[in-house]
């Protein structure tokens, strides 16, 4: 068994799963932006409904909200307010 016992190695292991962590929540804001736009200016569907059946399906898309602006065409999608996704129907 390897035993990690210098500290260098667990700072730079928690500092790689935070950018890997980082990199998923980023992601997931512009999924989010681009699925919710599709079904809003698209398809025509309600937000509420595309939000419950098709786009939380995975865990980290509970922690991004999405805004919806009709005048623009746009959606925009924060992850905790750190990361923004925009989708817009042109």
């Amino acid at each position: 068994m390897i035993v990690f016992k210098k500290k260098g190695f667990w700072a730079a292991a928690v500092a790689l799963c935070a950018v890997l962590s980082a990199s998923q929540l980023s992601i997931a804001a512009g999924y989010q932006a681009k699925i919710l736009c599709s079904a809003v200016f698209v398809s025509k569907r309600d937000p509420k409904t595309v939000l419950r059946e098709d786009i939380t399906i995975h865990p980290l898309l509970h922690f991004i909200r999405p805004r919806i602006d009709r005048d623009k065409r746009d959606v925009v999608s924060s992850t905790l307010g750190l990361f923004k996704a925009r989708a817009v129907y042109s």
